[in-house]
């Protein structure tokens, strides 16, 4: 086979592969692990530490500049876009996408705040849409509380 077959100044060590025991290489993933290779581990805990603090509701920044707000055909094509390719991630209860009123910027102006059923639908949607380029910007993602945002404190 291949075991001790040399490689420059080494040598092929080939062993069979041994179960995970659960330490820390698991990232408290436990079985799930188990057939992953360590790349695989590493993203999954990142997964679940983004995972953790999930919430029904998803913050986008960088969808949407202020200035394509303030027209009304251009707002109502943003809102139905961003509503339509959202909906693939899961059942959204509400979506707000603040607009300027007049010359004055109201708290939240350029975000997205979508409010899904659950938080895993939150947390699929992020993995989907976050690092996405629009219009030369790229997106970022964060969750907000349920109750800051049913009080519509957007900040």
């Amino acid at each position: 086979g291949l075991h001790g077959i040399p490689i420059g100044d080494k040598t092929l060590t080939v062993r069979r592969a041994q179960p995970r025991t659960g330490g820390p290489e698991d990232a408290g993933l436990g079985s799930l692990t188990a057939n992953l290779n360590p790349a695989q581990v590493g993203a999954l805990a990142v997964l679940r530490a983004n995972s953790l603090n999930a919430t029904c509701v998803l913050v986008l920044s960088n969808m949407v500049s202020r200035e394509e707000l303030v027209d009304d055909n251009e707002y109502s094509e943003i809102f139905d876009d961003v509503q339509s390719e959202l909906s693939k991630y899961g059942r959204i209860n509400s979506m707000k996408i603040p607009r300027p009123q007049g010359n004055q910027d109201v708290p939240g102006v350029g975000k997205i705040f979508v409010e899904f059923s659950l938080p895993e639908e939150a947390v699929k949607a992020r993995s989907e849409v976050e690092g996405r380029q629009f219009a030369s910007r790229m997106v970022t993602c964060e969750y907000m509380s349920a109750e800051k945002y049913h009080a519509h404190d957007l900040s």
